[in-house]
């Protein structure tokens, strides 16, 4: 092993951050955006790619493949567990899954608002989008005219208290507070 734990054999992209005491295995790949947390080990052949991060004291053996597309390419996500309760909703006015049994897993909120959606557009999921990124904006411009109006200059209205999750309150202010967590920005390398 050479360069804090890598085996010459393997590839580590210049722009990967690798943590203290990470050990790479021969035949690795590790991609440009990946995060590797403090004493991970990554075994030989191991594939690490995307936008991936992993977590300190990790541990991923021969072979892996981690950050790409799923292998299983059968795999369409969890939208038709969610689609074949609003289908059936919006024909049949029932609250089943795509098998005709009762939906236990899934609560009815989404379901109901794709069925309706469904019921004034058609089964296309383009209209359901295009409804969900217009309640979007409508939400964001919502907040932006609470928070005008909130701290106006020359306000007296008063302040809402805002109690912390370590049970401190604290009065918001119009002063912009720094974030605690910084952002990391792989494309700074």
């Amino acid at each position: 092993m050479t360069r804090a734990g890598i085996h010459p054999g393997a590839w580590v992209d210049p722009c990967a951050e690798l943590g203290a005491g990470v050990t790479i295995g021969p035949g690795a790949v590790i991609g440009p955006y990946v995060r590797i947390g403090a004493g991970t080990k990554v075994d030989s052949h191991a594939l690490v790619t995307g936008w991936t991060r992993i977590g300190r004291d990790c541990h991923l053996h021969h072979g892996a493949a981690v950050g790409g597309p799923p292998q299983d390419l059968k795999y369409s996500g969890d939208a038709p567990s969610y689609l074949a309760p609003a289908e059936q909703l919006a024909e049949h006015a029932r609250f089943e899954n795509a098998h005709g049994d009762k939906e236990y897993l899934r609560t009815p909120g989404y379901p109901l608002f794709v069925a309706a959606v469904y019921r004034v557009f058609g089964e296309r999921n383009t209209a359901v989008l295009l409804v969900q990124v217009l309640l979007s904006a409508l939400t964001v411009y919502l907040a932006y005219l609470l928070a005008s109006w909130m701290w106006s200059a020359g306000s007296t209205r008063p302040i809402p208290r805002v109690i912390l999750p370590t049970g401190s309150s604290t009065t918001p202010g119009p002063r912009p507070t720094r974030a605690a967590a910084s952002i990391w920005m792989p494309w700074r390398c």
